[in-house]
């Protein structure tokens, strides 16, 4: 219940993170995520989804082209309103949003570790040892890691015909490694993003992006992460009904602010504002100002 500012940026904040639960399946399986909630530290990017070959399968594309549909449409909203939807999405699927395209590295954002065992097998694809990955943490052969032409984590998606049957091997690694990068970048999320652009279309022009870099973009979203200062608040906080930075109360009160845990602050603006985060530039750019 309620109305005004705070209760308008708590329902961008809870929708945002409403999106990002487990049960919802939208987005890839990280180690940072939590019981309940996708969390990777790298931003959210789109579970693997394949084109349908039976009714099952469309009644999942029906699912995803529905939810992702939504979340641009919300997004646009997002940045028309001027909120921050508690949301943490990754470089690689804003500058998918954007129209951009992805390039090798962009993967390292997706899987850190696919990441780096296919670039351990692009060097070794030119070097005298062909097949021996020498650039990982622990160096193998491209057959001691047991792979074949699946999808990593995802063995019903092939990346070639019967790819499962197919080991890696360092004759076709290099094969391997323009497949999955393929799919990994398009053609598993193919759905997602046509259906992420088209909903954020039907209420801002996709041009309208190309104003904003993706790390501008990315901010813009994410909102100020830095822990707040002593010296921030002093400077951006402002006293009423007879108060001033000077008095007793309101110095310790912001001195223990200032010593909390990030996480902790994090629950007071929540409190405060309605939304964990502040919006890029911290409390200088809080409307209304932060008033005791």
């Amino acid at each position: 219940p309620g109305s005004g500012l705070g209760p308008t940026m708590e329902f961008y904040s809870l929708v945002g993170q409403a999106l990002s639960q487990k049960k919802l399946g939208l987005w890839r399986r990280s180690e940072d995520d939590t019981d309940t909630h996708f969390a990777a530290i790298s931003g959210l990017y789109p579970a693997p989804f394949m084109p349908p070959a039976s009714t099952s399968d469309r009644e999942t594309e029906s699912y995803v082209v529905t939810y992702y549909t939504f979340l641009g449409r919300f997004l646009a909203r997002v940045l028309l309103d001027k909120r921050i939807p508690n949301l943490r999405l990754s470089r690689p699927l804003l500058k998918m949003l954007r129209g951009d395209e992805l390039a090798f590295d962009d993967i390292s954002c997706v899987n850190s570790k696919v990441y780096e065992v296919l670039l351990a097998m692009a060097i070794s694809e030119h070097s005298n040892d062909k097949g021996n990955l020498a650039t990982l943490a622990r160096p193998c052969s491209v057959a001691d890691l047991g792979l074949n032409f699946t999808l990593p984590g995802v063995d019903e998606i092939p990346l070639i015909p019967n790819g499962a049957d197919i080991d890696v091997t360092a004759d076709n690694m290099s094969t391997y490694t323009q497949e999955l990068s393929t799919s990994l970048l398009c053609t598993s999320v193919n759905t997602a993003i046509k259906s992420l652009r088209e909903g954020f279309s039907s209420v801002i022009n996709l041009q309208a992006l190309r104003v904003l870099s993706v790390d501008e973009l990315s901010a813009i979203l994410k909102g100020h992460e830095e822990k707040i200062t002593l010296a921030e608040l002093e400077s951006n906080v402002a006293c009423d009904h007879g108060y001033s930075l000077s008095n007793p109360t309101i110095r310790i009160f912001l001195e223990i602010l200032s010593e909390m845990p990030q996480p902790e602050q994090q629950k007071f603006f929540q409190f405060l504002t309605g939304s964990p985060m502040l919006p890029v530039g911290g409390l200088a750019a809080l409307k209304p100002k932060f008033t005791i």
